[in-house]
């Protein structure tokens, strides 16, 4: 009973930290996420961007959370390192650090559905392969299987 306490104490500390900004771990792998797929072709395009930002706004927990210019200072950020291959490496590690510190396996599946949703065609959902080998590689990274996600 204790244990469920003070598991319940940790998640309202993280939370806390995450609003004033200590904890940002996971805001920084979705952006991270999203920043990588988009630099998959070699092309960053203001419309990839604009729709990373958009998805993480959007999404439950980090809206919850964070402030929106939080959140887009965040996403400024790794989209700036992701247009050279020592930023794009950089990022791989924020993704790498969330799931060697015990990310749970929900944030990895955001963070590759994130991707994969900055590399599709909006009207057709169709990926550049160039891009598609960038999913495969965050999808390895993250530890997920793209083929659990068929919607």
């Amino acid at each position: 009973m204790f244990g469920l306490g003070k598991k319940i104490a940790s998640a309202v500390a993280t939370e806390i930290k995450g609003a004033n900004g200590e904890n940002s771990d996971a805001l920084e792998a979705l952006a991270a996420a999203a920043a990588l797929a988009a630099a998959g072709d070699g092309d960053i395009g203001s419309t990839e961007r604009a729709r990373g930002l958009a998805l993480i706004k959007r999404h439950k927990k980090m809206s919850a959370i964070y402030k929106e210019h939080d959140i887009e200072r965040v996403v400024d950020t790794m989209f700036k390192q992701a247009e050279d291959g020592a930023g794009r490496q950089q990022l791989a590690r924020e993704l790498k650090d969330v799931v060697q510190g015990g990310a749970n396996r929900e944030l990895c599946e955001d963070c590759y559905l994130i991707a994969k949703e900055v590399c599709a065609d909006p009207s057709t959902g169709e990926v550049d392969p160039k891009e598609q080998a960038q999913l495969d590689k965050i999808a390895k990274l993250l530890g997920v299987n793209p083929e659990d996600f068929q919607f």
